[in-house]
């Protein structure tokens, strides 16, 4: 029997400074809310925007896969004492961390009203894979069609009443949605933009896209 759970976008935490704003959809910091709990091996999902010339460092506390997926603009990514590597909108830099270990993402841009929006991923990783897997580039004009933009996870930009299906690779694996924009019904269940959706028990998913412009993000998510 499917198993599932709604992320409300406006019931998610917040964290902010002058500087920074975060939105988060499973427990992260201050924020503890017994309905956040990680999904499976996903511990974070984090919505967050940056100032001009603002950073951000972030430590993990396992062993873990980061995904950073921005959304407006790009952003730049130092991981420990490596160089700076600059990811724009329309692809995606993932690397993984052993615990304790620490990366910064910085906002390049300087005019005021430049502000970044980006995605930053968690998930929970038993084995460290040397390297980065930066070179996920999609091309979200190519409409009605999901996308690779990591190795555990597809986008896709849909016209009004456009459908589509995702078959999970692995069964016994779990699916997490995420509408970055527009408005989706996935499952029978009615999504709005930044909400998510978990999916336990449902190796095909259906949706539609409601709006014009709909972009839906798809994670295939270990569970145990």
């Amino acid at each position: 029997m499917t198993e599932a759970q709604i992320f409300l976008a406006d019931q998610r935490g917040l964290s902010q400074t002058d500087t920074f704003r975060s939105f988060h959809t499973f427990n992260f910091g201050v924020y503890q809310a017994e309905s956040r709990t990680p999904f499976g091996a996903l511990r974070l999902f984090n919505e967050d925007t940056l100032a001009p010339k603002a950073s951000l460092t972030m430590q993990v506390e396992t062993d873990t896969e980061v995904i950073i997926l921005p959304i407006v603009l790009g952003v730049d990514v130092k991981v420990n004492s490596g160089p700076k590597e600059y990811v724009n909108a329309g692809e995606s830099f993932s690397f993984s961390l052993s615990a304790g270990e620490k990366y910064k993402i910085y906002n390049p841009f300087e005019e005021a009203d430049e502000l970044v929006n980006f995605l930053q991923i968690w998930i929970q990783t038993p084995v460290k894979v040397e390297g980065h897997d930066r070179d996920y580039v999609f091309d979200l004009t190519q409409t009605n069609k999901l996308l690779f933009c990591s190795r555990r996870a597809v986008i896709g930009q849909f016209d009004g009443r456009q459908k589509g299906v995702y078959e999970l690779q692995n069964s016994e694996n779990g699916l997490f949605v995420f509408v970055i924009e527009g408005v989706f019904e996935v499952q029978d269940r009615l999504l709005h933009a930044r909400d998510g959706l978990s999916l336990k028990n449902t190796p095909i998913v259906d949706f539609e896209a409601l709006s014009e412009d709909a972009i839906l993000l798809l994670m295939e998510i270990p569970l145990s």
